[in-house]
């Protein structure tokens, strides 16, 4: 990554975070309900899966999103980082983002 990951875990409201990930690059997370905020966004990131079934539940653009594991099989450190290498390079870093400008990477 040419930035630090940042974590906001417990730090700002829903819209707080809307605002931070409309300025972000990629979001990589868990299953919950930041997943689905970056899908109404359209910022692209790889989720997580372990407690839930990605089949029913990840967003629907597997271009934007990437889901990794599956239901009490969670992924390797090594496969989420491949695909957010992989999102990234897709999603051209340095283009505009949801919010039209620049933004960084984001990790959650």
């Amino acid at each position: 990554m040419g930035f630090p990951a940042l974590n906001f875990t417990g730090r700002t409201t829903l819209g707080g975070m809307g605002a931070v990930l409309s300025r972000s690059q990629l979001l990589v997370c868990n299953d919950t309900g930041v997943s689905h905020l970056a899908a109404a966004l359209r910022v692209p990131s790889v989720i997580t899966f372990v407690t839930s079934n990605p089949q029913l539940w990840a967003p629907l653009d597997h271009d934007l999103h990437r889901a990794v594991g599956r239901l009490g099989h969670p992924p390797r450190a090594e496969e989420v980082i491949a695909e957010a290498r992989r999102t990234l390079r897709k999603s051209t870093l340095g283009a505009p983002n949801a919010a039209g400008q620049a933004g960084k990477p984001i990790a959650l």
